[in-house]
């Protein structure tokens, strides 16, 4: 009889103490790698996994980075903080600015820098549901300085993004973004006359101006919409996680001002450029269940489509030449994120 007792504690402590290692496996910060069920049947002979947005995987712009996390791309790069909270700007941007001498094709001497940076926090972050929604409010400054002439903008920032999953394989969302600038600033004024000896090196640098901050618009709507086309489960590729490929549909409306405004001279020019984005987007995670080593990637190519308008406003005999929007141009983006 004692034997039968000893052995059934032997058994329970047994049991206790595998529990006790799994429990510890799985939680260690370690990548989980699990099996996933095949859904070609139920959904699509191209997906053959469960379906995941790109917002669940925090690889879209309505959902920031997780706590001690860092994403960053072509168009900004995100921190994670605690509760929700991120600090962020456009670090390629900001990096890049002083070797355009080096590598822009349209470079025209002088020097040019950038500043952005903002704050923001995640409003909505429903799993349950896959909705999300944040906001963010920062600072932005460009400054041209070209053969004694400089063209300067700055002012505050202030931009919200949302996207809820429809169904499985669709999701839908809308960002708003605004660029609170005002008028431009030049250290030689009479220079935006036409009448002036130096509205030829004025005309230039604001030609220039312009064109780099045609990356940063006035105001922009857009209505993203991704649709998971395809995915590899990893029983196909050999790695942890799926791989997925995504159509990316975003109609768009951009406005651009570039003003100024004297007591004897005064400009603006206004691009309004209404088109759509059309991408093919790759998304990667590493396994569902990892925490401190988490990482994704994002790759985007596409084209932007639209039309461009520039309406002009002077006085004082005041014009400059600017660039308008090409009408059909390059989209690519590279982005990665990393948990600490």
């Amino acid at each position: 009889m004692n034997k039968v007792k000893f052995a059934k504690y032997v058994s329970l402590i047994t049991f206790l103490g595998s529990t006790q290692l799994v429990a510890f496996a799985q939680n260690d910060g370690r990548p989980v790698y699990q099996q996933t069920p095949d859904y070609s049947d139920g959904i699509s002979p191209f997906v053959n996994t469960r379906p995941r947005s790109l917002s669940a995987m925090r690889l879209s712009p309505s959902s920031f980075p997780d706590e001690a996390e860092i994403f960053c791309s072509y168009e900004q790069c995100v921190l994670g903080l605690t509760r929700g909270i991120v600090l962020g700007g456009d670090a390629f941007g900001m990096a890049y600015a002083p070797f355009r001498q080096y590598w822009d094709p349209n470079w025209k001497g002088g020097s040019f820098y950038l500043i952005d940076a903002f704050g923001g926090f995640q409003i909505l972050r429903d799993v349950d549901n896959k909705i999300y929604m944040n906001a963010q409010i920062g600072y932005r400054r460009l400054n041209y300085d070209n053969n004694g002439t400089s063209i300067t903008s700055q002012g505050i920032t202030a931009k919200v993004n949302y996207s809820q999953t429809i169904t499985s394989l669709y999701s839908q969302g809308i960002s708003f973004s605004a660029f609170f600038s005002g008028n431009a600033t030049t250290n030689n004024q009479n220079s935006i006359s036409k009448d002036s000896n130096s509205h030829g090196t004025f005309n230039d640098n604001a030609s220039y101006f312009y064109r780099q901050s045609q990356k940063y618009p006035t105001y922009q709507v857009s209505f993203p919409a991704d649709i998971e086309l395809v995915n590899w489960s990893n029983q196909q590729t050999g790695l942890s996680a799926p791989i997925r490929l995504y159509a990316h549909l975003e109609p768009f409306y951009f406005q651009n001002n570039l003003g100024f405004n004297y007591n004897n001279v005064s400009l603006q020019k206004t691009e309004q450029n209404f088109g759509i984005r059309i991408a093919a987007t790759g998304g990667f995670e590493s396994a569902e269940g990892s925490k401190s080593g988490r990482f994704s990637l994002l790759t985007s190519l596409g084209l932007d489509v639209s039309t461009s308008t520039v309406n002009t406003t002077q006085s004082g005999n005041s014009d400059a030449d600017i660039p308008q929007r090409q009408w059909i141009a390059p989209y690519i983006n590279l982005g990665g994120s990393w948990q600490f």
